[in-house]
């Protein structure tokens, strides 16, 4: 049945391979929720990854050595849902802070638990659920924090990839009326009542998003996309690459996501401008089931992207501006030796006026500070120099600062955990300040 049946797999036979490394994917299950751009959460082999919205400024939100699949943003853009094993051998659904921190086990039980979205006020999850390798797919709600778990629609259908629509009357879901048979896209109301189908297509649909305005919806047929009214009617296949999956909206409306081949696209939903975001090289690179950060507007989250990765804009608190930098780094553990090593650490673009500053501190470190004043303005600086060969053993610190007079500094700190990967943190040094804070988003 696509890979919405794919899941059912995950565990009862594939866990060893999980444990290895392999990577298994789950289908997507989002909500689009109306706001400004901010960053992009994927699934990679063994954790979830943020991007910026031209696919640059990669960072790592969680890495373990378990299945992290079909993340979805809160619409307010602090959490983050997602499916994984991490506690083997079931799928549970699980959330996490935009910042890597607050991870949270939402459901706890011997079945299967996939596909979550969440409500716009943020206060509950709608999620599958499959009992065994025989049973169907059945879709429950949950609070947010564990408790009040309900069947949403009883019945023996085979229903999955639940989204909640932005104003929080109606789930958009996936629904096969026969076993083994094909699925089509449904909408159901989301205090409970009867389904309404939507598409009848022979191919298989799943996987629907809303748009943030609530009046479109766009879902995966086979292996493309298509855009309809949230009523079914104008379904508009979109030229994109063959094998596109599991598409999401933008908040701002503009753009649609998808990936193709392990990696992600953007598309303009009248189907111009589709751009990969993107690149293969290994396995770490990889980046599926996208699902873009919503920045409420006026809600005190962060402003949209600015030039060269990062986020624009004014913060709470402070008049001055987040610094419009991307930092960039490229780590590598080795699990047998429990060490890790930077193959890459850049900053772009770089300023006349700019301070950076980076710090070693720890087992393996080659330095303890070094602080650069670029006396030129480029298009990027690179510090691999200072850290290029170091073995970072398990508890050193690596933390690079990036500051300007006047605006909001950004920095990335490296926590090794070697064997494991190093656990990433972003903040944020408002003006005349000493101590790091937390950023929004």
């Amino acid at each position: 049945m696509g890979d919405d049946r794919l899941v059912r797999g995950i565990t009862f036979f594939c866990v060893a391979l999980l444990l290895l490394g392999g990577l298994v994917v789950a289908p997507a299950a989002l909500g689009a929720f109306p706001g400004t751009n901010g960053r992009i959460v994927v699934q990679k082999v063994n954790g979830l990854d943020t991007i910026n919205s031209v696919g640059g400024e990669r960072q790592q939100l969680i890495g373990e050595i378990a299945l992290f699949a079909t993340p979805t943003w809160s619409a307010d853009g602090t959490r983050i849902a997602f499916v994984t094993n991490r506690v083997p051998p079931d799928l549970e659904i699980y959330s996490i802070g935009a910042q890597g921190n607050l991870l949270t086990p939402v459901t706890n039980n011997t079945a299967e638990d996939t596909d979550p979205s969440w409500s716009p006020d943020g206060s509950r999850i709608v999620f599958g659920r499959v009992a065994d390798m025989v049973s169907p797919s059945q879709l429950f709600v949950i609070n947010a924090n564990g408790t009040g778990e309900a069947q949403l629609i009883p019945g023996l259908f085979d229903d999955s990839t639940p989204a909640w629509s932005p104003d929080g009357t109606r789930i958009a879901f996936a629904r096969a009326t026969a076993p083994g048979g094909n699925a089509d896209i449904w909408t159901t109301p989301a205090n409970g009542g009867s389904p309404t189908p939507l598409t009848t297509d022979l191919t298989h649909e799943t996987n629907p998003d809303w748009s943030p305005d609530g009046s479109r919806i766009v879902f995966q047929r086979g292996d493309t996309i298509v855009v309809m009214s949230a009523s079914g009617a104008g379904q508009t296949p979109l030229p994109v690459p063959t094998g596109a999956q599991r598409p999401a909206w933008s908040p701002d409306g503009t753009r649609i996501l998808f990936d193709v081949a392990q990696q992600v696209w953007s598309i303009n939903p009248n189907g111009t401008g589709a751009t990969q975001l993107t690149t293969a090289g290994g396995s770490s690179l990889v980046a599926q089931a996208p699902s873009w950060q919503p920045i409420p507007q006026g809600g005190g989250g962060p402003g949209p992207p600015g030039p060269g990765g990062g986020n624009g804009g004014n913060r709470p608190g402070t008049n001055a501006p987040l610094l419009r930098r991307s930092l960039k780094a490229a780590l590598t553990t080795n699990r047998a030796g429990r060490y890790t090593v930077f193959a890459k650490l850049s900053v772009s673009p770089i300023r006349r006026g700019d301070t950076l500053r980076l710090t070693c501190k720890g087992r393996g470190c080659p330095l303890k500070r070094v602080s650069l004043r670029p006396k030129r303005s480029r298009t990027s600086i690179s510090l691999l120099t200072h850290l290029r060969g170091a073995k970072l053993r398990k508890g050193a610190v690596v933390q690079l600062l990036v500051s300007r007079k006047a605006t909001v500094g950004r920095a990335t700190t490296w926590k090794i955990r070697a064997p494991k990967s190093p656990r990433v943190i972003r903040s944020c040094l408002r003006p005349g300040k000493s101590k790091l804070t937390r950023c929004p988003g």
